[in-house]
C-alpha cells in the first residue's frame, strides 16, 4: 500500500507541467543557480511545486535524484536569494529519493527578483517578464482591473448619457428604484459607479458591461468584440467587418445573432424533410464566446476579441493566455475577471460554476464533429470549432485529441470511456472498433489518458479516465 508522499507524488506526476509545476529528471545533479531561478518565476506565478527525479515527459518515470543533499541549507540559499520561504520535502517513492520543492506565491504587487532579472515561465522554458506583466504585477495593489476608473466625474445624467441604466435592471435581477439617483446608487453597489456626492465616476466594469459606446471611455476601445466573416478558409477575402461598441451586457446576444446569421449552414434530410442545421453548434458558441469575454486580459492592449468565421471553421481569439493549462479547460476554472463574471452570471449570459466548456464540449459530440482546439498563443488564447470532417478523413492528432476530450466529458458525468462509446462519439459501426482501438492506444501512448484501475486490465471490459483522475 503506497505512503501519504507516494501518493502525494502520484497525484502531481500525473499532471501536465504548467506555469507552477515543473519536473526535472535531475539524476545525479541539478545546476544551483537554475534551481533558483525556477522557485522565482514560479513564485512569480503564484507558487507551485519544483519536483527533482521524476521525468518531465509524460508517461513520467521516477528514477530518483541525488543532487541537493542538503535540503535545509538550499532552503537557507533560497531564502537569501529571493526573500521567500521555500520548503523542499525528501519523499521515498518505491524506494527513489525525490525532491518536492513547495514554492509560495510572491506577495500582491511584488514580483520576484533573481540575478537582474524578473523571471516567469514560457511554455518549458524560463523567460524574463515582458515590461507589460511586470506592469501587471505592479497594479496588484490597486485592486482588480475592473474597478479602475474609467470616466471623469459626470453629473447622474453625465451617467445615463455613458451607460444603458435601464438595460441593467432589464439585465440584472434587481429592483429599479422609481428616481435615477437611486438607481444609479444600486448600479454602484455593483461595483459600476463609484460615487463621491453627487458626482460619479464609471469604473472599467462599468462601462464592460453596459456603455453605450467603449469609445466613450479613454483607453478602452481595444475592449471592443470585432467580427470578421471571409469568403473562403484562409484570411485572403474578408466578406463582413464589424465592431461591437456596446458593453458586453447590451451586446452578448445581438452578437451571437450575428454568428448565428453568417455560419454556414448544412442541409440534411429526415423523415422526407429538408432541414437547415448550422455547421457551429449554438450552444458551443454562446459558451466559448462568454468565457472569452470573461478571461480576457484586460491589461492587454496590443489584441482585442475577435469572432473570425471561415467556410471550415471559426475561431474566437481573446487577449490573455489561458490561466490554466489547455488540458484541464473541461474539468477546471479559474476566472481572470470575476467581478465581470459575476456580473455576466447575474444576467444569465454564463454561469460561475465552470460548466461552460463541458457543454460546449458536450454538444459539439452530439454533432458529431471534430473536438474544438484550445491554442495557446503570445498573449492571447484561440478556441476553433471545426466543421465536421468523417473519421477516416480525420488526422491521427485530431482523433486523439477528440478522444481526450470525451475521456474527459465521460470522466465529468461519472462514466468512462470505452471503445463503444467513442465509436459513437465518431458515428462509426463496429467495423472500426480496430481504428478505435489504435486512436485509444495512441492517447494513452502520448500520456494523455490511462485504464481506468477499478476495472482492471481485460481489453474486453477495457474502461479509461482522463490522465489526471
Amino acid at each position: 500500500m503506497p505512503t501519504a508522499d507516494e501518493g502525494y507524488l502520484d497525484v502531481l506526476i500525473t499532471q501536465a507541467e504548467q506555469s507552477n509545476l515543473e519536473f526535472k529528471s535531475a539524476v545525479n545533479n541539478f545546476d544551483r543557480d537554475k534551481a533558483v531561478s525556477y522557485c522565482a518565476a514560479i513564485a512569480n506565478e503564484g507558487g507551485g511545486h519544483l519536483i527533482l527525479g521524476v521525468s518531465d515527459k509524460l508517461p513520467r518515470t521516477v528514477a530518483g535524484t541525488d543532487a541537493f543533499q542538503n535540503p535545509a541549507g538550499m532552503e537557507h540559499l533560497i531564502f537569501d536569494k529571493l526573500k521567500i520561504k521555500i520548503i523542499i520535502r525528501e519523499i521515498d517513492y518505491q524506494s527513489n529519493r525525490v525532491l518536492d520543492f513547495v514554492i509560495p506565491s510572491r506577495q500582491r504587487g511584488v514580483p520576484i527578483e533573481y540575478d537582474g532579472r524578473f523571471l516567469m515561465r514560457a511554455g518549458e522554458s524560463l523567460v524574463s517578464m515582458s515590461a507589460h506583466r511586470i506592469a501587471q504585477i505592479l497594479a496588484e495593489s490597486r485592486g482588480p482591473i475592473t474597478s479602475w476608473l474609467a470616466s471623469d466625474a459626470v453629473a447622474a445624467n453625465g451617467v445615463a448619457a455613458l451607460l444603458d441604466i435601464d438595460a441593467y435592471f432589464d439585465l440584472i435581477p434587481d429592483t429599479k428604484p422609481a428616481t435615477l439617483s437611486e438607481q444609479l446608487e444600486v448600479i454602484a453597489r455593483r461595483g459600476l459607479l463609484v460615487t463621491e456626492g453627487a458626482t460619479y465616476f464609471v469604473t472599467k466594469l462599468g462601462a464592460l458591461f453596459l456603455a453605450r459606446s467603449l469609445a466613450d471611455f479613454p483607453g478602452m476601445e481595444m475592449r471592443r468584440v470585432r467580427f470578421i466573416k471571409y469568403a473562403g478558409a484562409d484570411r485572403v477575402t474578408a466578406v463582413l467587418e464589424h465592431f461591437e461598441t456596446r458593453g458586453y451586457g447590451l451586446a452578448f446576444e445581438d452578437l451571437l445573432k450575428l454568428v448565428a446569421s453568417q455560419t454556414p449552414v448544412r442541409e440534411t434530410i429526415e423523415g422526407g424533410l429538408r432541414t437547415s442545421v448550422p455547421i457551429f453548434p449554438s450552444t458551443a458558441v454562446r459558451e466559448f464566446l462568454a468565457n472569452a469575454l470573461i478571461h480576457q486580459d484586460l491589461f492587454e492592449d496590443s489584441i482585442q476579441l475577435t469572432i473570425e468565421i471561415f467556410s471550415d471553421r471559426l475561431e474566437i481569439r481573446n487577449p490573455g493566455e489561458p490561466l490554466i493549462d489547455a488540458k484541464r479547460f473541461v474539468d477546471e476554472t479559474r476566472t481572470r475577471n470575476p467581478e465581470l463574471a459575476e456580473l455576466m452570471r447575474l444576467a444569465r449570459i454564463c454561469e460561475i460554476r465552470g460548466s461552460g466548456v463541458d457543454r460546449a464540449v458536450q454538444q459539439i459530440e452530439d454533432y458529431m464533429q471534430p473536438a474544438p482546439t484550445f491554442r495557446k498563443e503570445t498573449a492571447a488564447t484561440t478556441v476553433t470549432m471545426f466543421d465536421h470532417i468523417d473519421f477516416g478523413d480525420m488526422t491521427v492528432d485530431e482523433r486523439v485529441w477528440s478522444a481526450f476530450l470525451h475521456c474527459c466529458i465521460r470522466y465529468e458525468s461519472s462514466d468512462r470511456l470505452t471503445n463503444t462509446s467513442l465509436r459513437e462519439r465518431f458515428g462509426i459501426g463496429p467495423d472500426k472498433t480496430t481504428l478505435v482501438s489504435q486512436t485509444i492506444a495512441a492517447a494513452m501512448e502520448a500520456g494523455i489518458i490511462k485504464l481506468d484501475p477499478r476495472v482492471g486490465s481485460s481489453r474486453r471490459l477495457a474502461k479509461y479516465v482522463p490522465f489526471f483522475a
